[in-house]
């Protein structure tokens, strides 16, 4: 087998060359008279190949790549150093490696050579490829600017939005000047609070963006700061037009709702006329009729957003359209109230631990009011076997759930104090007291918070706590609220039968 002919003198040198992660070699007046182990096992050369007085070392070198490596090798002949620099390289087995170069003068038995250190940047090549791919091809308009504001890197769907060319922006125009005089100071100032603590200020919202034209647009942008580069980076989206639309099916959100409040009006009307009766069955009768009414003009605007989903092409406007949806899903639960009063059925028995069941809708009522878990403080002093009661699972959750979105509702513009108790009650099994610290009933509105159809509040049907109080006798307890005006509220739910 060959030996490298090139003998480094200190031992520490060579156990370094020979174990460094990059390849490094020396050339002398045009011969290879060492390479490391690193170098053999990327090129895939054997000692004897490299070392052959024969090898031609240009042949390591891709074709595009030569006039580089000529032209360096000749300034080292005539004495000159020569700067790092990228090209590539060709392994034995033909496959193409980008890299980076460094060379050095050095004296060999007297005789000059080349000291060269080959750094392989494939992995990093590749990386840039992909990030500029992304970066160019992303759905929305991504700009990249410094501390100072500067835009160093626009896209093409940027250049689109803002009518500025990336010859025209790029290192030229502040990201500033995108923003609308009235948005300026506080996204200005959230900016800077995101560079300061970038994990506390919120990535994403809207402000009105300015064209070349002069053009104001409504923008949904999510920018981040990147510390270790002092940059941010930011994507918008154009929601003019999802702000339009959500203007237009507002307007037919309110139509809605005083179609829904004048139906409840003519229920109210014709429950006066049938003598005041409170029988629950006839009642219930009347809130189904009114429940297939109120369906018909839902579904025209249920259309109606199906028809902007179907000529829109902008992915943009997703969000907002599932929110639009989300609101005839609301307004589509205040018949799902109706609907439910109208069909109350006979509870399906079964073992129920109360305990579980409160976790469950206290949780649910958590994310509803988007509070943090633990907002609600819970004293259980029956647990596990001794909470459990024989009762209708799915009737039991519709009358906490009631009550707890009413504390919730009842705290709202101030910090909500609400609290949930499991102990043993008076009526031969447990009681639940649910707490708030809201606004409070006044005695004249509390007299008649059970009866059908009432309500203080702007929306709603005025239908949960008839519906809870007819579902908790239906399982065998009762259900009763106590109040004062400023004072919050407390609901007990008593039940006399254990399992």
């Amino acid at each position: 087998m060959a030996q490298n002919n090139f003998n480094v003198s200190d031992a520490i040198l060579r156990t370094i060359a020979e174990h460094s992660p990059n390849m490094i070699f020396v050339n002398q007046l045009g011969r290879i008279i060492y390479v490391n182990k690193r170098c053999r096992e990327i090129m895939g050369y054997t000692p004897a190949e490299f070392l052959s007085p024969g090898f031609n070392f240009r042949s390591l070198t891709a074709p595009e790549s030569r006039p580089l490596i000529t032209q360096a090798f000749s300034r080292h002949q005539q004495g000159k150093e020569v700067e790092p620099y990228e090209y590539v390289i060709v392994t034995k087995a033909g496959r193409r490696l980008d890299a980076i170069i460094t060379t050095k003068l050095v004296s060999v038995g007297n005789k000059p050579a080349i000291l060269g250190m080959i750094t392989d940047i494939t992995a990093r090549k590749q990386a840039e490829t992909l990030y500029r791919r992304v970066f160019e091809n992303a759905g929305a308009a991504t700009v990249i600017f410094n501390l100072d504001g500067l835009i160093e890197k626009i896209n093409d769907e940027a250049e689109r939005l803002s009518g500025w060319s990336r010859a025209e922006a790029e290192n030229k125009i502040k990201w500033m000047a995108f923003i609308a005089k009235e948005d300026l100071p506080w996204v200005k100032k959230l900016n800077e609070q995101r560079r300061l603590e970038p994990g506390l200020m919120p990535k994403r919202y809207e402000f009105r963006f300015i064209n070349r034209a002069g053009a104001v647009r409504n923008a949904l942008i999510n920018v981040d700061f990147i510390p270790e580069l002092n940059k941010f980076v930011a994507s918008l989206l154009d929601i003019t037009s999802l702000k339009q639309a959500e203007a237009v099916l507002r307007r037919d959100k309110e139509t809605f709702e005083k179609l829904v409040a004048e139906k409840t009006k003519e229920v109210i009307a014709a429950q006066r006329e049938l003598e005041q009766s409170k029988h629950l069955a006839n009642l219930g009768t009347m809130a189904a009729t009114v429940a297939h009414e109120l369906r018909n003009p839902l579904g025209v605007i249920a259309a109606a957003l199906y028809n902007v989903r179907k000529k829109t092409k902008n992915r943009s406007l997703q969000k907002h359209l599932d929110n639009i949806e989300a609101k005839i899903v609301e307004s589509n639960q205040t018949i799902s109230d109706l609907l439910d009063f109208s069909r109350i059925k006979m509870p399906v028995l079964g073992p129920v631990r109360l305990a579980g069941l409160l976790d469950d809708c206290i949780a649910a009522a958590e994310r509803r009011f988007r509070v943090k878990p633990g907002t609600v403080r819970k004293d259980y002093r029956l647990k596990g076997k001794k909470s459990e009661i024989a009762a209708d699972r799915h009737q039991l959750r519709l009358v906490v759930n009631n009550i707890l979105d009413n504390a919730f509702q009842a705290c709202a513009g101030r910090q909500a104090k609400i609290g949930v108790d499991l102990k043993p009650g008076t009526a031969g099994g447990p009681e639940v007291v649910l707490k708030d610290n809201g606004s409070g009933i006044g005695p004249k509105v509390l007299s008649k918070v059970f009866d059908p159809f009432f309500t203080t509040k702007t929306k709603g049907t005025g239908l949960g706590l008839t519906l809870s109080r007819e579902l908790m006798r239906l399982n065998g307890g009762q259900i009763r609220i106590e109040s004062q005006k400023d004072r919050g509220a407390r609901g007990f739910l008593l039940f006399s039968r254990v399992e």
